[in-house]
């Protein structure tokens, strides 16, 4: 389950309390008091067989005698307690419990499993057990024993410690930052980040989502839901336990070289999220996000009183990767007439020590109409010649006055330093929720925050390049090679064999040959490089997240550099290309002194052909290509180790069942021949189709535009389009026909499955000059098709009431049609499985 009766925990009409004291300092007394004091405006029933009444509000002595089923349940009582109480709850007709009770163990034989056990005949959702709680203060909601509650907000905190819930809200209280949410997810024995990802990403008061993470326990469910939130809204992530054993990753020395910690580092980078290593960057990010929207761009233009705090800020940005503006001519002009002349006449703006008011606001007009400017870092120190107060108020009316004309404009970062003079300007700043920083290191932290992460949304909906069309390995010659390896028992392929497995997959490989006589070696054809650089390339089976792909730099000192990245399959090759770009080992590919440049698209196209080897042959486990050389004639490995174990599993597409983001469905590929006898093919979208969309488009009437769009036929934007052809392979699916002579775009059919799974909703577009063919029957037929054989229990649509050709087509196909009471315009169809 994901999201299913979530709505009972976050928007609760009534709580109880099992559990509750009038004893002061008990935790039954400190959760009551929460929630009274909370503002909750729906009933609260205190549960405990000891009390009539607890400070005057009754008591109930179990969950059999409340007047009314509770929509969450809070349980704060011994842990052999709350099997038998999930059990009662459940009968009762609640659907969801925190469990703050700790000490229930975890798997088979727990008393977690014995409450998993109760609760699941009635869906019950379990938050915990281990939890602090939860509080929602836009409902007034605070079920927890923390000792403050934070104020009414638009974050979404999500945490599986409970001391840095109470950390954050704390921190919170004081910087006037307001959350949506805050919970401790404890154990997650049900209720887990994936859940809590697709809840809030759907919240429309959730402006953005932090997690605390200690470890994800469901990889694919977690990956789909997180991808599809930081498609939404910013996501920022810190990871605890980064320096856990490298050497349980895999079994293989590439593995020994990925570690835990850069597999979840790939995880979250594959899923747009932006992560950050301390908690002091969680609140830096926490500030700016709250504060700011996010923003297209990346150059810095650096405003200040101090030269060595501009200083100081360059060095924070260059460490980071960030990019001073250059500033235009124009706005240097600019500068001179409003500034002294010995000001730096150049980025970061020191417009000196003694500067007043004015000279702070001019100097800002002047960078936010800078066309070279993406954002503005405004800086004071203290001085005697100035003050720092009225530097901070000329500056927040400067801002005010820019987003008034410019709403969406650039963003505006502040640091005003020194103790008392600091939080006096933070004071002035907090009203018009500027963001401000104690260090110009925290402010350009701040910036860089929003950039990564518009940087992860340019990944997201970028479109990659359509790979060679001679890539055609040959899957089953590789899987004969691997099943025979595994019928002899065998763990590690030979040289033999892995030789076998590269040649199907187009993999340039050396393999060891073998003579018995000495002199004869120098017949074998040998390989001489100069100047090819060493590099290696592998597969790494985490066993949390399934296999990775490796890069780095290569030869005998792999493990000594410790150059390396990884990324989650399947890769195509942007991604790819970005995984070499994350090394520094990528440098030393381009030409440098007297050596050309390496073939890098080859090194490229290797590192695709690996993921789509582990995408086909779910049985390899380990791969190591060490040394792989490269230069201007291309790739060829050297040597290479390679280990495979049975894997009986298949996912619902028939791939690999490991893969925590799923591979392109190549099963689900048909010819199709519609009524009139055309022959075309049909196959699931995929990021290159975004090129056919426009051409589609000018073939689909404004008519046909409005009954599927329900409104104006869209404008057709990168990130629209985007959107229709990067999908998430695990919940959506969009079957394209396309014309088998010149690949243009015929139709569409998508369908989209809700988290948890059970239903999917569908949509259709044909081109309004190819009406009539038995098209859009064929499509719909193959929907179904699909919905079956995935698990989907029913698949429904929403059909203007005009669009008789589509009902018509439903009927046929055995959809029941229902009225919408909330538009009498709209017909809901659906078809149960």
């Amino acid at each position: 389950m994901t999201i299913r009766n979530l709505e009972h925990v976050f928007e609760p009409g009534t709580v109880a309390l099992i559990g509750a004291s009038a004893t002061p300092g008990k935790l039954g007394r400190v959760v009551l008091t929460n929630l009274l004091k909370a503002g909750f405006k729906g009933e609260i029933y205190p549960v405990n067989p000891g009390y009539a009444e607890i400070g005057g509000r009754k008591c109930y002595p179990d969950v059999a005698s409340l007047p009314a089923p509770p929509d969450l349940a809070v349980i704060a009582t011994p842990a052999e307690s709350v099997p038998r109480l999930i059990k009662e709850l459940g009968e009762a007709g609640a659907k969801a419990a925190v469990i703050l009770s700790a000490g229930l163990g975890r798997g088979p034989g727990s008393l977690a499993q014995a409450a998993l056990d109760a609760a699941r005949p009635y869906l019950l959702r379990l938050i915990g057990p281990n939890s602090l709680g939860l509080m929602a203060p836009r409902m007034g909601l605070d079920a927890s024993f923390s000792h403050t509650s934070p104020e009414r907000g638009d974050l979404a905190f999500l945490s599986q410690s409970g001391a840095v819930i109470t950390t954050v809200a704390d921190w919170a209280t004081a910087h006037h930052t307001g959350f949506s949410a805050m919970v401790s997810l404890g154990d997650m024995a049900d209720v887990d980040f994936g859940d809590l990802l697709d809840w809030f990403a759907a919240d429309t008061s959730t402006r953005a989502i932090l997690l605390y993470v200690e470890a994800i326990t469901h990889p694919q469910k977690f990956m789909s839901a997180a991808r599809s939130a930081a498609r939404a809204k910013p996501v920022v992530v810190i990871k605890a336990g980064r320096h856990a054993e490298a050497a349980k990753a895999a079994a293989s020395h590439t593995g020994a070289l990925a570690g835990v910690d850069a597999v979840y580092d790939a995880a979250f980078r594959r899923a747009g999220l932006l992560r950050v290593f301390q908690l002091e960057e969680l609140f830096a990010a926490t500030e700016t996000l709250s504060r700011l929207k996010p923003f297209r761009g990346d150059k810095l233009a650096v405003l200040t009183n101090g030269g060595g705090t501009g200083v100081l800020a360059v060095d924070t940005l260059a460490d980071h990767g960030g990019k001073l503006a250059a500033l235009d001519v124009e706005t240097l002009t600019a500068l001179d007439a409003v500034l002294p002349g010995i000001w730096s006449r150049n980025n970061p703006i020191d417009i000196l020590g003694d500067a007043d008011t004015e000279r702070y606001r001019a100097s800002l007009d002047l960078l936010l109409a800078d066309k070279n400017t993406d954002a503005v870092l405004v800086m004071n120190c203290p001085s005697a010649l100035a003050s720092s107060k009225e530097a901070a108020e000329a500056t927040a009316e400067a801002i005010a006055a820019y987003k008034e004309k410019r709403p969406r404009g650039k963003p505006v970062f502040t640091a005003w330093l020194g103790g008392a003079t600091g939080a006096e300007a933070r004071q002035i700043f907090e009203p018009l929720r500027i963001p401000s920083y104690e260090t110009p290191e925290d402010a350009v932290r701040g910036f860089m925050y929003l950039t990564r992460y518009s940087a992860a949304q340019d990944a997201l909906i970028r479109m990659p390049p359509r790979l060679p069309e001679n890539f055609k390995p040959d899957v089953e010659a590789a899987r004969h090679t691997i099943a025979s390896a595994l019928a002899a028992k065998k763990e590690w392929l030979s040289s033999h064999e892995i030789a076998e497995i590269f040649s199907a997959y187009d993999i340039p490989f050396s393999a060891a040959h073998f003579t018995n006589a000495p002199e004869s070696t120098a017949e074998v054809p040998a390989i001489h490089r100069p100047g090819a650089r060493e590099l290696v390339l592998g597969l790494v089976d985490d066993p949390l997240f399934g296999p990775a792909v490796l890069f780095g730099q290569g030869g005998m000192t792999a493990e000594i550099i410790e150059d390396k990245a990884l990324a989650l399959p399947p890769l195509d090759l942007v991604l790819a290309h970005d995984l070499i770009g994350q090394t520094r080992v990528a440098n030393l590919l381009r030409a440098y002194r007297t050596e050309p440049a390496a073939d890098v698209e080859a090194v490229a196209l290797t590192l695709v052909k690996l993921s789509q080897l582990a995408a086909d042959q779910p049985e390899l486990r380990d791969l190591e290509i060490n040394p792989l050389l490269a230069d201007q004639h291309g790739v060829i490995a050297l040597g290479a180790r390679l280990r495979v174990a049975p894997e009986p599993r298949r996912d619902r597409h028939g791939g690999n069942p490991r893969f925590a983001v799923h591979p392109y469905p190549s099963e689900w590929e048909r010819e199709i021949e519609l009524s009139d006898g055309t022959s075309i093919n049909v196959r699931p979208v995929r990021p290159e189709d975004e090129t056919l969309y426009h051409e589609f488009f000018d073939n689909v009437t404004p008519e046909d535009a409005r009954l599927r769009f329900f409104s104006p036929k869209p404008q057709l934007s990168h990130k629209l389009i985007t959107r229709f052809t990067q999908i998430d392979y695990n919940r959506a699916m969009a079957f394209v026909a396309l014309d088998k002579e010149t690949g243009k775009l015929w139709g569409v059919v998508r369908l989209h499955a809700d988290p948890d799974g059970v239903e999917g909703e569908y949509a259709i577009l044909i081109r309004s000059d190819l009406k009539g063919k038995g098209l859009g029957w064929a499509l719909m037929q193959l929907a179904l098709d699909y919905g079956r054989k995935t698990g989907l229990k029913k698949i429904y649509g929403d059909v203007l009431r005009t669009n008789s050709g589509m009902l018509r087509m439903c009927a046929a196909l055995g959809f029941a049609q229902h009225q919408d009471l909330d538009d009498p315009g709209i017909v809901r169809v659906d078809i149960d499985l």
